[in-house]
């Protein structure tokens, strides 16, 4: 996590702006943890493997924001109510979300026994 903090502090030439695009880490964490408990689901590799996939969603859900914002920033955005643009980027963030939760859905279930093992994966990932 260090290493994507420092790899975000070169892109943007800044030290708070990746710490506010790493700030959503902790809390897509919490909602695994939560939903693993939930579910009742045990911590094994797949879990692993989804928590992985689930920092990447969250971290690039950030980034999209926080380079969205910067840019209306560069464009002389001043605070005031915009919804059309904000609306905009919502949409494309809800989109990308709901066609990952829509695609991890048969794993989440686990239909068959080969599919089982698998679970905790797709819980996992969902949570964020």
């Amino acid at each position: 996590m260090l290493f994507i903090y420092f790899v975000l502090a070169s892109l943007y030439e800044s030290f708070i702006t990746p710490f506010t695009i790493m700030l959503a880490l902790p809390l897509a964490l919490c909602g695994r943890s939560w939903a693993l408990l939930v579910s009742g689901d045990a911590f094994s590799l797949f879990t692993a493997m989804g928590l992985i996939m689930l920092l990447g969603i969250a971290c690039k859900n950030s980034i999209l924001l926080v380079d969205y914002t910067t840019r209306l920033i560069a464009e002389g955005w001043t605070g005031r109510s915009d919804r059309a643009g904000r609306q905009d980027q919502a949409a494309s963030i809800l989109m990308t979300s709901i066609a990952l939760i829509a695609g991890m859905i048969p794993v989440a279930i686990g239909l068959n026994e080969a599919s089982k093992q698998r679970t905790s994966m797709g819980v996992a990932v969902i949570a964020a």
